[in-house]
């Protein structure tokens, strides 16, 4: 009875974190965990709990956490598991080394019982710390091509810079599609490309440059170095 109690919890689990892609590893470790303990790293996610103890059967309860690094404004969820354990599952977020946060527990902030580890912040608030593992992680590939044929393409120069992206789909034409300064210094442009080679450069204020972040270069018939990006059919 215990086992088809777990099972069924990995499988509420995966039905409701299904749109963070985690791993089964990390889903039946949350769905059997028996008790509250230090934050964990499973796989490629956080395992976050807490446990009421002896608690009275059926009573209802609402268990969050929330991120320094989310600047506290996300509260996520907890689930409670076949053991009446509540638990939380999270991807490891990008270029964060430690998390700082606090969990909420039936509508009052305060520190994660389970985690030794606090601090303090300049207004004497006390906070939960949890220093996350050194991952390595591929190096993303540019331009980027996304699911669905889009092509994102991306461009470091100096703010306020006139930056357009010329290339074989848009007939090289320097002014049809300028890209956008998303930060300061930081420009973004995606296009919808299907199947095939296409050959692109940047205009930076009236100078054509290759593509810095990608590798694949060629000469164009003019015998300008241009850069190449190549979408599987």
């Amino acid at each position: 009875m215990k086992a088809r109690k777990c099972i069924a919890a990995a499988i509420c689990l995966l039905i409701s974190l299904k749109a963070w892609s985690l791993d089964e590893a990390a889903i039946l470790a949350a769905a059997s965990a028996f008790e509250g303990s230090t934050p964990r790293v499973v796989g490629s996610s956080i395992l976050f709990t807490y446990s009421f103890g002896e608690d009275i059967e059926g009573r209802l309860h609402t268990v969050q956490i929330a991120f320094e690094h989310e600047a506290f404004r996300a509260q996520h969820s907890f689930q409670r598991n076949a053991q009446g354990v509540y638990v939380c599952l999270l991807p490891i977020p990008d270029e964060v080394d430690q998390l700082t946060y606090r969990l909420v527990i039936d509508g009052i902030w305060t520190v994660d019982p389970a985690n030794p580890v606090t601090v303090t912040d300049r207004w004497g608030v006390s906070l939960s710390r949890f220093e996350l593992p050194q991952i390595t992680r591929p190096p993303t590939s540019y331009p980027v091509v996304e699911p669905g044929g889009n092509v994102k393409f991306v461009l470091t120069t100096n703010p306020g810079s006139a930056v357009s992206l010329v290339g074989s789909f848009n007939g090289w034409d320097p002014f049809l599609t300028p890209m956008v300064e998303v930060e300061p210094g930081e420009f973004e442009r995606e296009l919808p490309l299907g199947p095939g080679e296409y050959l692109y450069y940047f205009l930076v204020d009236g100078r054509r440059i290759p593509d810095p972040l990608n590798r694949n270069q060629r000469r164009h018939s003019s015998g300008q170095l241009v850069s190449s990006v190549v979408l599987p059919r």
